[in-house]
């Protein structure tokens, strides 16, 4: 089974010479310059959007089956996950992140709105800043106008390690758009605002949130649009308008993927040697 990137190529090449059955994994809403090339000479594609097969050689089977998420994501409770940041289970709870490396624009906007949002006395806040931003975004979040009160329904992370308890946790987000987030925030109807990493190769995120979004399920910002008053803009009806977030939150469930390991080892052991 190869899941893409260059390294994967000459793998299934050799297998295929070797007259061993190939299987292909796309994460992405847009495939891989790999995984399109190597797509009509094997067996089949599995596929976490539906969009994939629009971009794939007609002679390519695609199979629908999602991608697989971490598994503590779908056993934690939501009263275990709340606990473990010390929330408020009445409030509703907005997740910020940027990624491993934390997103400096995400940050830079989030900064200019949180005096606002704060100001919603039924909102929280987990907000990973990443590392290399986290002692900037303290600073300029103590030079804030913020009460004892508010500041404690802000919860400053440079690093979230354990992400499935911020995710469970966790009513709306706002982040990057990349595959893995992306399946876990449908596996668990958590509707928000994606802004795709600009730079990701051939702008994969980009098409992964188009796709989100085009089901009903998020919002989009481009990075290089984001800035306070857009985020405000986008972000407030999650908050204060109950028929449009429970709309998102129907659209994601109707998207999400059920028993993606049950439907991937399907496939793997339908295909004939």
């Amino acid at each position: 089974i190869g899941t893409g990137g260059f390294v994967c190529a000459p793998t299934i090449l050799a297998a295929r010479l070797l007259k061993i059955p190939c299987l292909l994994h796309e994460q992405n809403a847009y495939p891989g310059l790999t995984n399109r090339l190597l797509a009509p000479i094997c067996s089949a594609v599995m596929t976490n959007f539906s969009e994939v097969g629009t971009y794939l050689n007609s002679k390519a089977r695609v199979i629908e089956t999602g991608l697989p998420i971490r598994g503590s994501i779908l056993t934690l409770s939501k009263k275990e996950a709340m606990e473990s940041f010390g929330l408020d289970e009445n409030k509703k709870t907005l997740l910020v992140t940027g990624g491993s490396r934390g997103a400096k624009s995400i940050n830079d906007a989030m900064i200019g709105v949180l005096e606002k949002l704060l100001k919603y006395e039924n909102l929280q806040i987990i907000f990973a800043t990443g590392k290399d931003n986290y002692e900037e975004v303290l600073s300029q979040v103590e030079n804030l106008s913020l009460s004892e009160e508010e500041r404690k329904r802000l919860i400053l992370k440079s690093y979230l390690h354990d992400m499935p308890h911020a995710l469970v946790a966790s009513d709306v987000v706002l982040s990057r758009a990349g595959a893995t987030f992306i399946a876990e925030m449908t596996t668990l109807a958590l509707p928000g605002i994606l802004v795709p990493y600009p730079f990701a190769s051939e702008n994969h995120q980009m098409y992964n949130a188009k796709a989100i979004v085009q089901a009903g399920g998020a919002e989009l910002i481009e990075d290089s649009e984001l800035n306070p008053s857009k985020l405000e803009e986008k972000l407030i009806p999650f908050l204060s308008d109950e028929v449009y977030y429970h709309g998102k939150k129907t659209a994601l469930e109707k998207m999400a993927h059920k028993d993606v390991l049950e439907k991937i080892r399907q496939v793997v052991m339908e295909t004939k040697i």
